[in-house]
């Protein structure tokens, strides 16, 4: 999230589509075995809600939200995001029940491009660095490979809510936003090609 409160990716068909891969089984695996069918839970930043579906699906409580409301808040890839994260914070432990559950998985800090593809030059390390705190997951079968460099590219053509950014902060040049949208879309089909990224989950 910017300081203007707007999504920095955006909200283009790539963007969604990456979201809407997300599910509960595999992005909340770690908070599955702690609910129970009469909790109330609250999913913080949940975009297309898939994960909020399939949670829903386990016969979890939805109720409006107010102080001590919840006995789970989750949240997924939105602290990295949170330009006022103590604030944030705050909330949720305001509508938290007393010894209720937050749950909150995030990117901290380390991914893997292979092959580098030298071409990306200091922008794709700066893409990364600020990709760390938005990213997640293995792609490393063809399929997914095309997707993840096809979804990168996208978020970076002209006129994107990420290429605003990048060209208001000064973090690339025409030139250099435009070879990395390049690259990007070759890395999509290079045999071999893998991205990974590591990610935390807390249950506090």
């Amino acid at each position: 999230m910017s300081e203007t409160g707007a999504y920095i990716h955006g909200h283009s068909a790539e963007v969604l589509q990456a979201h809407a891969r997300r599910t509960a089984a595999r992005d909340a695996a770690y908070l599955i075995p702690h609910l129970q069918p009469s909790f109330s839970i609250l999913d913080v930043g949940c975009g297309p809600g898939t994960i909020s579906a399939d949670l829903a699906a386990l016969d979890a409580a939805w109720q409006i939200f107010s102080d001590a409301t919840f006995d789970v808040v989750h949240a997924h890839q939105v602290v990295i995001h949170l330009a006022h994260l103590v604030a944030a914070l705050r909330e949720i432990r305001r509508v938290l029940k007393p010894g209720g559950l937050l749950a909150s998985k995030d990117n901290h800090g380390y991914d893997h491009l292979v092959p580098g593809r030298p071409a990306r030059g200091p922008l794709g390390a700066r893409y990364h660095r600020n990709h760390r705190r938005v990213g997640c997951w293995s792609f490393a079968d063809d399929e997914a490979v095309a997707f993840w460099g096809r979804s990168c590219a996208a978020r970076l053509v002209s006129g994107t809510e990420l290429r605003k950014r990048f060209d208001a902060g000064g973090y690339a040049t025409e030139l250099e936003a435009d070879e990395f949208v390049a690259t990007s879309q070759a890395w999509a089909v290079e045999a071999g090609a893998w991205f990974g990224c590591m990610n935390g989950e807390l249950l506090a």
